[in-house]
């Protein structure tokens, strides 16, 4: 998520252009376009390596519930996505090692997320309480990034423990990528009928954050991968037809846009993209995203999002 500090390294400011190391951001599963007679499979270790965030996290609530001091900003404020991270690297540590101290922490991060669904008529959002004007919201607020790696830990968590109360958040919260910014969801769909999952569900200019979108899709997919529900499905190969016309537009060839706003007002994120520390020469950098798809005939194509060349330095 944007907003919070770079776990990269520090921020450097250039005219009218903030720019952002991105440590983990990993593209997308190649299953994508995902065909319907794939069989329900076990959630494994999550697509990116958050152990370091589980292990490294510093400040908690008085019941051991990860927050986020935004300093003068916004205070300190309990933050979904930072969340969810800490809970899946918690849940990867416990594939690693067995060790019960894991499980529980995973568990509790996950009975937060259903105790803070908050319903919305036929759907339950994870709510931001500050304005962020940077993209027009008004406390209270939902985040898609937030709604998929939510449905992440829970669906999870349910896996683990064969709980309902972990699939039935985890169905409330799916629900919330059928309805539109407009009633309180996350959906946006744009004057070309492609579907976009927003990480800021700006009404008035949503900008279509790129990390925010996939990370979307991840918990879309997970979902579908626990349970074969039609809907979740249908959901994710509709996000991945949008990212299949639309990828191509965050290429700024060395960097990469952090969402499709116009880029001359106050600020512009960009992203520079490196390894995260499950691969090797950490960290070192991505000149190329490949999203890889492949159809239900078997035909295999991708696109692909160059970010520079080979021997790039970060």
């Amino acid at each position: 998520m944007g907003l919070g500090k770079s776990e990269g390294g520090a921020m450097i400011k250039v005219p009218i252009t903030i720019v952002l190391k991105v440590l983990t951001i990993v593209m997308l599963v190649e299953v994508c376009s995902a065909d319907r007679t794939v069989k329900q499979t076990a959630l494994s270790k999550y697509y990116i390596d958050f152990t370091e965030v589980a292990k490294n996290w510093d400040l908690f609530d008085e019941h051991g519930i990860p927050m986020r001091d935004y300093g003068s900003t916004f205070g300190v404020q309990y933050q979904p996505v930072g969340i969810a991270h800490s809970a899946l690297g918690n849940w990867d540590l416990y594939l690693d090692t067995g060790e019960v101290q894991y499980k529980n922490e995973f568990l509790k991060m996950a009975d937060w997320f259903c105790a803070s669904l908050v319903r919305k008529d036929t759907f339950g959002v994870w709510e931001y309480r500050f304005d962020y004007p940077r993209y027009y919201l008004n406390a209270p607020w939902p985040s898609a990034m937030s709604q998929g790696e939510g449905i992440s830990v829970l669906a999870r968590a349910y896996q683990l423990t064969k709980n309902e109360k972990y699939l039935q958040c985890a169905t409330l919260a799916l629900a919330s990528f059928s309805a539109p910014l407009e009633r309180g969801g996350v959906t946006f769909i744009d004057h070309d009928g492609f579907v976009w999952y927003e990480e800021y569900p700006s009404v008035q200019a949503p900008p279509h954050v790129l990390n925010g979108f996939i990370s979307a899709l991840y918990g879309l997919y997970d979902f579908y991968k626990l349970t074969g529900s039609e809907l979740a499905l249908d959901l994710f190969n509709e996000g991945i037809e949008t990212l299949k016309a639309n990828l191509y537009r965050y290429d700024l060839r060395f960097w990469s846009r952090y969402d499709l706003i116009e880029p001359f007002r106050e600020h512009v994120f960009l992203f520079r993209f490196v390894t995260d520390q499950r691969h090797p020469r950490y960290p070192h950098p991505i000149h190329r995203v490949a999203l890889y798809m492949t159809t239900e005939s078997g035909a295999r194509s991708q696109v692909r999002l160059d970010i520079g060349v080979d021997g790039d330095i970060s």
